[in-house]
Protein backbone atom coordinates (compact mmCIF):
# COMPACT_ATOMS: atom_id res chain seq x y z
CA UNK A 1 0.00 0.00 0.00
CA UNK A 2 2.80 2.09 0.77
CA UNK A 3 4.33 2.68 -3.14
CA UNK A 4 0.86 2.52 -3.91
CA UNK A 5 -0.07 5.61 -1.95
CA UNK A 6 3.36 7.11 -2.26
CA UNK A 7 3.10 6.99 -6.71
CA UNK A 8 -0.76 8.77 -5.75
CA UNK A 9 0.89 11.45 -3.79
CA UNK A 10 3.51 12.02 -6.27
CA UNK A 11 1.29 11.69 -9.31
CA UNK A 12 -2.48 12.40 -9.64
CA UNK A 13 -2.79 13.82 -6.11
CA UNK A 14 -0.41 16.45 -6.14
CA UNK A 15 -1.44 17.52 -9.33
CA UNK A 16 -4.66 18.15 -8.35
CA UNK A 17 -3.23 20.33 -5.20
CA UNK A 18 -1.18 22.11 -7.79
CA UNK A 19 -4.19 23.10 -10.11
CA UNK A 20 -6.64 24.18 -6.70
CA UNK A 21 -3.21 26.56 -6.22
CA UNK A 22 -3.34 28.04 -9.15
CA UNK A 23 -5.97 29.66 -9.34
CA UNK A 24 -6.09 30.09 -5.32
CA UNK A 25 -5.90 33.93 -4.64
CA UNK A 26 -6.32 35.38 -1.09
CA UNK A 27 -10.04 36.09 -1.25
CA UNK A 28 -10.56 32.41 -2.11
CA UNK A 29 -8.18 31.55 0.73
CA UNK A 30 -9.85 33.89 2.87
CA UNK A 31 -13.51 32.56 1.63
CA UNK A 32 -12.91 29.12 3.07
CA UNK A 33 -10.47 30.18 6.22
CA UNK A 34 -14.20 29.82 8.52
CA UNK A 35 -14.10 25.95 7.70
CA UNK A 36 -10.67 25.66 8.73
CA UNK A 37 -11.70 27.15 12.63
CA UNK A 38 -14.96 25.04 12.11
CA UNK A 39 -12.64 22.11 12.49
CA UNK A 40 -11.11 23.38 15.99
CA UNK A 41 -11.61 22.04 19.43
CA UNK A 42 -13.35 24.92 20.27
CA UNK A 43 -15.98 25.32 17.52
CA UNK A 44 -16.83 21.33 18.14
CA UNK A 45 -17.08 22.63 21.73
CA UNK A 46 -19.15 25.17 21.29
CA UNK A 47 -21.49 23.54 18.95
CA UNK A 48 -22.17 20.22 21.09
CA UNK A 49 -22.89 22.42 23.91
CA UNK A 50 -24.98 24.77 22.20
CA UNK A 51 -27.29 21.14 20.98
CA UNK A 52 -27.29 19.78 24.42
CA UNK A 53 -27.87 22.81 26.56
CA UNK A 54 -30.48 25.01 25.14
CA UNK A 55 -32.14 22.58 21.56
CA UNK A 56 -32.17 18.52 22.22
CA UNK A 57 -30.49 16.88 24.35
CA UNK A 58 -31.21 13.18 22.95
CA UNK A 59 -29.31 15.31 19.83
CA UNK A 60 -26.75 16.63 21.80
CA UNK A 61 -26.07 13.02 23.59
CA UNK A 62 -25.70 10.93 19.84
CA UNK A 63 -23.34 13.75 18.52
CA UNK A 64 -21.11 14.08 20.99
CA UNK A 65 -20.57 10.30 21.36
CA UNK A 66 -20.07 9.66 17.65
CA UNK A 67 -18.35 12.71 17.35
CA UNK A 68 -15.79 11.77 19.76
CA UNK A 69 -15.35 8.25 18.49
CA UNK A 70 -14.93 9.51 15.21
CA UNK A 71 -12.20 11.53 16.00
CA UNK A 72 -10.41 8.77 17.86
CA UNK A 73 -10.70 6.83 14.73
CA UNK A 74 -9.52 9.75 12.36
CA UNK A 75 -6.19 10.22 14.89
CA UNK A 76 -6.04 6.13 15.10
CA UNK A 77 -5.73 5.76 10.94
CA UNK A 78 -3.61 9.00 10.53
CA UNK A 79 -0.91 7.04 12.73
CA UNK A 80 -1.34 4.01 11.84
CA UNK A 81 -0.90 5.01 7.73
CA UNK A 82 1.46 8.32 8.34
CA UNK A 83 0.68 9.95 5.53
CA UNK A 84 2.27 13.09 4.47
CA UNK A 85 0.83 16.36 3.58
CA UNK A 86 1.11 18.01 0.15
CA UNK A 87 3.66 20.72 1.10
CA UNK A 88 5.64 17.90 2.73
CA UNK A 89 5.85 15.61 -0.60
CA UNK A 90 6.64 19.13 -2.83
CA UNK A 91 7.64 22.41 -2.26
CA UNK A 92 5.76 23.47 -5.02
CA UNK A 93 2.73 23.41 -2.74
CA UNK A 94 2.30 26.20 -0.24
CA UNK A 95 0.22 26.03 2.59
CA UNK A 96 -1.72 29.54 3.80
CA UNK A 97 -1.23 28.26 7.56
CA UNK A 98 0.86 26.13 9.41
CA UNK A 99 -0.46 22.64 10.20
CA UNK A 100 0.94 19.50 11.92
CA UNK A 101 0.42 15.57 11.71
CA UNK A 102 -0.51 12.97 9.04
CA UNK A 103 -2.76 13.27 5.88
CA UNK A 104 -4.63 10.54 5.57
CA UNK A 105 -7.25 11.11 6.78
CA UNK A 106 -8.62 14.51 6.57
CA UNK A 107 -9.50 15.05 9.99
CA UNK A 108 -11.22 18.43 8.75
CA UNK A 109 -13.58 16.29 6.85
CA UNK A 110 -14.18 13.77 8.49
CA UNK A 111 -15.54 15.19 11.51
CA UNK A 112 -17.55 17.93 9.38
CA UNK A 113 -18.83 14.94 7.89
CA UNK A 114 -19.75 12.93 11.17
CA UNK A 115 -21.56 16.20 12.04
CA UNK A 116 -23.71 16.74 8.81
CA UNK A 117 -24.66 12.82 8.99
CA UNK A 118 -25.58 13.06 12.32
CA UNK A 119 -27.72 15.73 12.03
CA UNK A 120 -29.10 15.21 9.00
CA UNK A 121 -30.61 12.09 10.64
CA UNK A 122 -32.07 14.38 12.78
CA UNK A 123 -34.03 16.80 10.74
CA UNK A 124 -36.44 16.64 8.10
CA UNK A 125 -35.95 20.21 7.04
CA UNK A 126 -34.94 20.12 3.50
CA UNK A 127 -33.32 23.38 3.55
CA UNK A 128 -31.21 21.88 7.06
CA UNK A 129 -29.76 18.76 4.68
CA UNK A 130 -29.02 21.47 1.89
CA UNK A 131 -26.69 23.39 4.47
CA UNK A 132 -25.31 20.52 6.35
CA UNK A 133 -24.28 18.78 2.54
CA UNK A 134 -22.86 21.89 1.51
CA UNK A 135 -20.90 22.35 4.72
CA UNK A 136 -19.82 18.42 4.81
CA UNK A 137 -19.05 19.27 1.00
CA UNK A 138 -16.99 22.76 0.87
CA UNK A 139 -15.19 21.46 4.16
CA UNK A 140 -13.22 19.06 2.11
CA UNK A 141 -12.78 21.28 -0.82
CA UNK A 142 -11.39 24.03 1.06
CA UNK A 143 -8.40 21.08 3.26
CA UNK A 144 -7.50 21.05 -0.91
CA UNK A 145 -7.61 25.07 -2.17
CA UNK A 146 -5.34 25.13 1.20
CA UNK A 147 -2.67 22.00 0.10
CA UNK A 148 -2.93 20.90 3.87
CA UNK A 149 -4.80 17.28 2.20
CA UNK A 150 -4.19 15.29 -1.12
CA UNK A 151 -7.80 14.54 -2.22
CA UNK A 152 -7.53 10.82 -1.16
CA UNK A 153 -7.01 12.26 1.88
CA UNK A 154 -10.57 14.28 2.05
CA UNK A 155 -12.13 11.29 0.29
CA UNK A 156 -11.42 9.06 2.82
CA UNK A 157 -12.62 11.72 5.23
CA UNK A 158 -16.15 11.67 3.56
CA UNK A 159 -16.22 7.72 3.90
CA UNK A 160 -15.26 7.24 7.26
CA UNK A 161 -17.54 9.60 8.01
CA UNK A 162 -20.69 8.50 6.85
CA UNK A 163 -19.89 4.93 7.35
CA UNK A 164 -19.09 5.59 11.32
CA UNK A 165 -22.42 7.51 12.07
CA UNK A 166 -24.71 4.58 9.97
CA UNK A 167 -22.66 1.77 11.97
CA UNK A 168 -22.94 3.47 15.49
CA UNK A 169 -27.05 4.64 14.78
CA UNK A 170 -27.29 1.10 13.73
CA UNK A 171 -25.62 -0.31 16.70
CA UNK A 172 -28.09 2.49 18.89
CA UNK A 173 -31.14 0.93 17.39
CA UNK A 174 -30.00 -2.95 17.78
CA UNK A 175 -29.24 -2.03 21.69
CA UNK A 176 -32.02 0.21 22.62
CA UNK A 177 -33.45 -2.00 25.32
CA UNK A 178 -30.29 -2.49 26.57
CA UNK A 179 -28.60 1.39 26.66
CA UNK A 180 -32.75 2.14 28.36
CA UNK A 181 -32.03 -0.14 31.14
CA UNK A 182 -28.41 0.09 31.80
CA UNK A 183 -27.30 -0.12 35.57
CA UNK A 184 -25.00 2.79 36.58
CA UNK A 185 -22.06 0.00 37.43
CA UNK A 186 -22.75 -1.02 33.90
CA UNK A 187 -22.20 2.39 32.65
CA UNK A 188 -19.12 2.17 34.40
CA UNK A 189 -17.76 -1.04 33.15
CA UNK A 190 -18.67 0.43 29.78
CA UNK A 191 -16.52 3.82 30.37
CA UNK A 192 -13.47 2.00 32.07
CA UNK A 193 -13.64 -0.96 29.01
CA UNK A 194 -13.75 1.84 25.98
CA UNK A 195 -11.29 4.31 28.11
CA UNK A 196 -8.82 1.25 28.33
CA UNK A 197 -9.19 -0.45 24.78
CA UNK A 198 -8.98 3.29 22.55
CA UNK A 199 -6.38 4.16 24.94
CA UNK A 200 -4.10 0.78 24.82
CA UNK A 201 -4.80 1.21 20.82
CA UNK A 202 -3.91 4.87 20.82
CA UNK A 203 -0.12 3.82 22.32
CA UNK A 204 0.07 0.67 20.35
CA UNK A 205 -0.21 3.04 17.01
CA UNK A 206 1.34 6.38 17.69
CA UNK A 207 5.00 7.48 17.21
CA UNK A 208 5.17 10.61 18.91
CA UNK A 209 3.46 12.86 21.67
CA UNK A 210 1.20 14.69 19.07
CA UNK A 211 -0.05 11.47 17.68
CA UNK A 212 -1.29 9.83 21.26
CA UNK A 213 -2.65 13.33 22.50
CA UNK A 214 -4.56 13.62 19.16
CA UNK A 215 -6.33 10.37 20.54
CA UNK A 216 -6.30 11.24 24.16
CA UNK A 217 -8.37 14.21 24.07
CA UNK A 218 -11.60 12.43 22.77
CA UNK A 219 -11.09 9.49 24.98
CA UNK A 220 -11.12 11.66 28.01
CA UNK A 221 -13.89 13.56 27.46
CA UNK A 222 -16.20 10.43 26.23
CA UNK A 223 -14.95 8.37 29.31
CA UNK A 224 -16.73 11.19 31.22
CA UNK A 225 -19.38 11.58 29.87
CA UNK A 226 -20.25 8.01 29.40
CA UNK A 227 -21.41 8.07 33.34
CA UNK A 228 -22.08 11.75 32.96
CA UNK A 229 -25.16 11.19 30.90
CA UNK A 230 -26.57 8.20 32.64
CA UNK A 231 -26.38 10.17 35.96
CA UNK A 232 -27.91 13.49 33.98
CA UNK A 233 -30.61 10.85 32.38
CA UNK A 234 -31.21 9.19 35.50
CA UNK A 235 -31.08 12.09 38.65
CA UNK A 236 -30.75 15.73 37.70
CA UNK A 237 -33.00 15.58 34.50
CA UNK A 238 -32.81 19.16 33.45
CA UNK A 239 -35.15 20.38 31.18
CA UNK A 240 -33.87 22.65 27.73
CA UNK A 241 -37.36 24.70 27.80
CA UNK A 242 -37.52 28.72 28.59
CA UNK A 243 -37.22 31.91 27.43
CA UNK A 244 -34.61 33.18 24.69
CA UNK A 245 -32.46 35.36 27.41
CA UNK A 246 -32.29 32.15 30.19
CA UNK A 247 -31.09 30.13 27.37
CA UNK A 248 -28.32 32.52 26.50
CA UNK A 249 -27.46 33.18 30.14
CA UNK A 250 -27.15 29.33 30.83
CA UNK A 251 -25.45 28.56 27.74
CA UNK A 252 -23.11 31.56 28.84
CA UNK A 253 -22.47 30.44 32.29
CA UNK A 254 -21.90 26.78 31.09
CA UNK A 255 -19.06 27.43 28.41
CA UNK A 256 -17.39 29.54 30.14
CA UNK A 257 -16.56 27.37 32.81
CA UNK A 258 -16.39 24.58 30.64
CA UNK A 259 -13.19 26.98 28.69
CA UNK A 260 -11.86 27.52 32.18
CA UNK A 261 -11.67 23.85 32.16
CA UNK A 262 -10.14 23.19 29.21
CA UNK A 263 -7.43 25.80 29.48
CA UNK A 264 -7.41 26.88 32.91
CA UNK A 265 -6.16 23.22 34.20
CA UNK A 266 -3.23 23.92 32.24
CA UNK A 267 -1.19 25.45 34.42
CA UNK A 268 -2.53 24.33 37.54
CA UNK A 269 -1.89 20.06 36.28
CA UNK A 270 0.89 21.97 35.16
CA UNK A 271 2.39 21.67 38.84
CA UNK A 272 2.61 17.73 38.78
CA UNK A 273 3.68 17.67 35.28
CA UNK A 274 7.42 16.71 34.44
CA UNK A 275 6.59 16.23 30.92
CA UNK A 276 7.72 12.93 30.46
CA UNK A 277 5.59 10.73 27.79
CA UNK A 278 2.80 9.31 30.66
CA UNK A 279 2.57 12.54 32.96
CA UNK A 280 1.48 14.70 29.95
CA UNK A 281 -1.17 12.34 28.61
CA UNK A 282 -2.21 11.53 32.15
CA UNK A 283 -2.55 15.05 32.78
CA UNK A 284 -4.57 15.79 29.32
CA UNK A 285 -6.74 12.91 29.92
CA UNK A 286 -8.12 14.18 33.65
CA UNK A 287 -8.39 17.72 32.34
CA UNK A 288 -10.42 16.33 29.45
CA UNK A 289 -12.53 13.79 31.35
CA UNK A 290 -13.12 16.55 33.70
CA UNK A 291 -14.55 18.39 30.75
CA UNK A 292 -16.54 15.71 29.96
CA UNK A 293 -18.43 15.29 33.12
CA UNK A 294 -18.62 19.21 33.07
CA UNK A 295 -20.45 19.00 29.46
CA UNK A 296 -22.93 16.10 30.28
CA UNK A 297 -23.35 16.08 34.29
CA UNK A 298 -21.97 19.31 35.90
CA UNK A 299 -23.69 22.17 34.02
CA UNK A 300 -27.16 20.36 33.98
CA UNK A 301 -26.87 20.33 37.26
CA UNK A 302 -25.59 23.77 37.69
CA UNK A 303 -28.61 24.94 35.88
CA UNK A 304 -31.36 23.54 37.77
CA UNK A 305 -30.04 24.75 41.37
CA UNK A 306 -29.76 28.26 40.16
CA UNK A 307 -32.69 28.14 38.08
CA UNK A 308 -31.38 28.70 34.90
CA UNK A 309 -33.50 25.12 34.23
CA UNK A 310 -36.58 22.95 35.50
CA UNK A 311 -35.48 20.15 36.36
CA UNK A 312 -38.36 17.06 35.22
CA UNK A 313 -38.05 14.75 38.08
Amino acid sequence: MTSFMTTIENGCGLQVILWFQSWRTDLVTNLFQPLNWAGTETFFLILMTIIYWTISKSTGRRLTVIFLFSTWVNGFCKSWWQRPRPFQVSDKVVAPYSVGGYGLPSGHTQTATTIASVLVAETRKRWAVVLLVLYMFLTGISRMVHGVHFPQDVLMGWFLGIVIVVILLKLEAVFEQFLSDITFVQTILIAVIVAGVLLGLSFWSASDLHGIAYMVTPVGVLTGAIPGFYIEQKSVRFSIDGSVGKRCLRYLVGIITALLIKEGLKPVLGIINDHSLYMEVFVRFIRYFLLGLWISVGAPWLFTKVRLSSSQM
